[in-house]
């Protein structure tokens, strides 16, 4: 889940808190699971650091392919 920049950190903590709830809830594994999806939850870091992942990887494989953009 991604909330502007400036969100206040109560407000932060605790959307991050809710989310977390309900994604490890029996009922919401059930629901992936029966879906073939396994769900990633973490914290506001752990989402920047998997999204600057994610682009660093799309980069090189970007460059390698020498795509250009048109």
């Amino acid at each position: 889940m991604f909330a502007p920049a400036g969100t206040p950190g109560p407000v932060v903590e605790r959307l991050t808190r809710l989310t977390l709830e309900f994604v490890n809830s029996p009922e919401a594994m059930k629901h992936y699971a029966a879906r073939g999806s396994l769900p990633n939850p973490g914290d506001g870091p752990a989402l920047r650091k998997a999204v600057l992942d994610d682009q660093q990887t799309w980069k090189r494989m970007i460059v390698a392919s020498g795509i250009q953009p048109e």
